[in-house]
């Protein structure tokens, strides 16, 4: 019903900007014949357009293709690009732009209506395809070989916007700007939250349970968007104030497998002791909530020296959130059943949220001469929040629904954020710099637990949370052919946490700090050659305590180091060459490193991008891209202790090759081929794929 609505928007609007191209076309011709001497009116309406073809052969995983890159495999296409501009009257001009790909389901129309500092009309609606893999996780097992289980589904959500607004813009008067926006979003899309797959030894009678079932959530989702703009100047004070409402409206369904059960003797075959059911879990979920946002802002440049800025952001929240869960087959057997919760259907009241927010900032530059520039700001923000639900306590099977019961959830933050920054470029080509921040937060929370049953349970808790960072830096060019620059970054965050109403078993002080240097070295030894070096260095240190003990320094640590290399030449005027090689190498380690499950993570990630150009003569171009990519962070772990695989090890292809060609002064043709191979030794193979795709598209102007 939603597509419906909106391709006959789309027509209408098609058909509309149509009928007003032709009317400005045909008065333009009456204007011609009745008055000579005045050419401004006459008719001016060009436009070009490109029909396109595309073909993508696909071998392997389809779906991972398509997720990657946006592509369908088969055949697509239509109209890759339209524009069409025409004046209506001497004083009024009127633009029409999109696309329509068949096959790809890429659809938009934009429409602009302006006469210069009178008003201003702007529509258009658009529709594209985000496709999903629909393959789950993957397993290498002794037993059964590689174990994964696709769904062969055709995963994608359609993305769809329609939107209006209209605009006042004459001079020495307020500007206005009013819209209406609707986003939609529908579909089928996979998650990462995967059911339970059992590998099952009917020798041994052990098993393996891991997360491989691919989960799947149908989206329907909607957003409807109003807006209100205000600016206006009054001498050298510029005013703005900003009103935006927005109403949210989901209805998803996540459906999920769980207890999936493989045997060496195939489905049924398990002996009886583990005979088992395998369970279709089904979570519908609904979601609706509106917004109000309001932003007033308020500037001036004073003079060349001074400038200073002020606004306030004020945001009322207000939403609903609801859950149903069924299992099928709803008739399990448990060796405990009296103990089990009835999970066969479970459903929760609506949970009511409330927020209201207050933002308040000022900042300022200052020129005190003219090698020293100033800078500074604050902001303060404050927000209330809330969540309510009242319902039924769920029991158990033998005592199900045993009573009434809310909850109640509070909390309240404050912050205070101060930036400062100096900047000198006294010295010849040079430029130092620093930059600081402060911050401080207060988060209070406060559950409230009220049963008929136990009574009432409170927990309060506080996050006091300091942040300090300071950052130089300076960029300098003695010479002409040479641009150095380098920075350093240091930052200290510390949280406080404390339980008024609970037992200290939680740490209650965290500190992370972080470091960052970057540095940059740019060469020009010709006006045809640019080469640039990059290194980056980021280190960030985690510490925990407890019970009043020291900071462990040792409970979380990540370092990564990246090196870039590009280039640019330009050998001829009608050639050039572009090229960029990185490497990142990535360590990140925590304190539960002795579990068999988790060891430290080490990943290095290779990076490679090539184009050329050459023109061949003043009608034919033709253009070459190469980009290759190559992770590796993969640890094989499948041993006794039931560990197993996880990390990535993937090589990613793509190769580009085009052809332009001018055959007359408004028609050119372009021929596009590209190879796309992706093999991922991490999940067995399961994503491979190969792909060649061929577009064949003609512009004509006119």
């Amino acid at each position: 019903m939603k597509r419906k609505y909106l391709t006959i928007a789309l027509v209408a609007g098609l058909g509309f900007g149509c009928w007003l191209v032709k009317t400005s076309a045909d008065d333009g011709t009456k204007a011609a014949s009745q008055i000579k001497t005045d050419t401004t009116v006459l008719s001016d309406t060009t436009g070009a357009v490109t029909p396109s073809v595309t073909y993508a052969g696909v071998t392997g995983n389809k779906s991972a293709f398509r997720e990657a890159t946006g592509i369908k495999d088969g055949w697509s296409g239509g109209v890759e690009e339209f524009k069409l501009s025409s004046k209506i009257n001497k004083d009024t001009d009127l633009t029409l732009d999109g696309r329509g790909l068949f096959g790809a389901d890429d659809y938009k129309l934009n429409l602009e209506l302006v006469k210069p500092e009178v008003y201003f009309v702007r529509a258009g609606y658009s529709t594209w395809r985000k496709y999903y893999n629909d393959m789950g996780g993957y397993l290498a097992t002794n037993m059964f070989g590689v174990v994964s289980i696709p769904q062969n589904e055709d995963l994608h959500v359609d993305i769809r916007k329609i939107f209006f607004e209209a605009g006042l813009t004459v001079p020495n008067l307020p500007k206005v700007t009013v819209g209406y926006e609707r986003q939609e979003k529908e579909g089928m899309k996979s998650m990462l939250e995967w059911g339970s797959v059992n590998a099952t030894n009917t020798t041994t009678l052990t098993g393996l349970s891991v997360k491989l079932f691919p989960s799947f959530k149908a989206i329907d989702e909607t957003t409807d968007i109003i807006k209100l703009n205000m600016e206006h100047d009054v001498k050298k004070i510029h005013f703005a104030d900003d009103f935006c409402y927005e109403h949210f409206l989901a209805a998803d369904t996540q459906y999920d497998m769980s207890n999936y059960y493989l045997s060496q003797y195939g489905a049924g075959a398990l002996p009886a002791s583990l005979s088992k059911t395998n369970q279709t879990l089904t979570y519908y979920e609904n979601y609706e909530n509106d917004s109000f946002r309001n932003t007033f802002h308020v500037d001036s440049h004073v003079n060349d020296r001074f400038y200073w800025s002020m606004g306030y952001l004020y945001n009322k929240f207000g939403g609903s959130d609801e859950i149903q869960q069924t299992i099928l087959p709803a008739n399990l057997t448990y060796a405990n059943q009296a103990n089990m919760l009835t999970l066969a259907n479970l459903s929760t009241q609506p949970v009511h949220l409330h927020s209201d927010s207050n933002v308040l900032n000022a900042n300022l530059m200052y020129e005190p001469c003219k090698t020293v520039i100033l800078n500074a700001g604050i902001q303060g923000e404050y927000t209330d929040s809330s969540a309510f639900e009242i319902g039924y306590r769920q029991g158990t099977q033998a005592n199900p629904n045993t009573g009434l019961e809310s909850y109640t959830t509070e909390t309240d933050k404050r912050s205070l954020n101060e930036n400062f920054g100096v900047r000198y470029v006294g010295l010849p080509f040079t430029t130092i710099y620093t930059e600081g921040n402060l911050a401080q937060e207060q988060t209070d929370y406060n559950w409230l637990l009220n049963n008929d049953a136990y009574g009432v349970a409170r927990m309060i808790e506080q996050v006091n949370s300091q942040h300090e960072a300071v950052k130089v830096g300076f960029n300098t060019s003695p010479i002409a052919p040479v641009t150095f620059s380098t920075y350093y970054r240091h930052s200290i965050s510390d949280d406080y946490f404390d339980y008024f109403t609970t037992s200290t078993n939680f740490f209650n002080t965290q500190r992370t700090v972080s470091d960052e240097f970057v540095s940059k070295l740019t060469l020009r030894p010709t006006s045809r050659v640019m080469v640039a070096f990059q290194y980056r260095l980021a280190v960030t240190d985690v510490g925990l305590n407890s019970f009043n003990q020291p900071i462990n320094s040792n409970s979380g640590n990540y370092q990564s180091s990246t090196y870039t290399l590009s280039t640019t030449v330009t050998p001829i005027n009608r050639l050039y060459l572009t090229g960029l090689v990185s490497y990142q190498d990535t360590i990140t380690s925590s304190i539960y490193n002795g579990s068999p499950f988790i060891a430290p993570y080490r990943g290095n990630v290779y990076t490679a991008l090539a184009s050329i150009g050459y023109a061949i003569d003043n009608k034919t171009d033709i253009t070459a891209g190469y980009d290759f990519s190559y992770q590796n962070n993969f640890n094989s772990s499948v041993d006794a202790a039931g560990g197993y695989d996880y990390g990535t090890d993937d090589r990613r292809h793509c190769i580009k090759v085009g052809l332009k060609r001018k055959i007359t002064k408004n028609i050119s043709s372009n021929l596009r081929y590209e190879y796309d191979e992706n093999v991922e030794n991490s999940t067995g193979g399961i994503n491979n794929y190969r792909a060649n795709v061929v577009t064949a598209a003609c512009m004509i102007r006119f």
